[in-house]
C-alpha cells in the first residue's frame, strides 16, 4: 500500500505491506554501509542504494527517514522527497 501526504514543502510517502516483518535490530542496520556484506537476499542491499539514489538526487535530508516493522505484521517505510524536485 502506498499513502502520500505534504508537509512542509515535502512529498510524505509511506509505502507498507503486510509481510512477516523484521525483528528492530534489522531495521536498526537497515540504514547503514553495507559495503562489505554479500550481495544476497534479505542484506539491505537494495534498501541502502534507494537511500543513495535519494539523497544523492535531492540532498541529504531526503530519503528513508522511517523505517517501522513489527513481526507476523509487516512494514512501514516512510520517504520524504522535496516538493519542488532536485538538482
Amino acid at each position: 500500500k502506498i499513502e502520500s501526504s505534504i508537509k512542509s514543502n515535502n512529498i510524505i510517502l509511506n509505502i507498507s505491506d503486510t509481510g512477516i516483518g523484521m525483528a528492530k535490530e534489522k531495521v536498526t542496520s537497515l540504514l547503514l554501509d553495507t559495503s562489505d556484506k554479500e550481495s544476497s537476499h534479505g542484506t539491505g542491499i537494495g534498501i541502502i542504494n534507494v537511500q543513495k539514489r535519494l539523497q544523492h538526487h535531492f540532498g541529504e535530508e531526503y530519503g528513508i527517514t522511517a523505517i517501522k516493522s513489527d513481526i507476523g505484521v509487516g512494514t512501514i517505510v516512510q520517504i520524504t522527497i522535496p516538493i519542488s524536485g532536485g538538482g
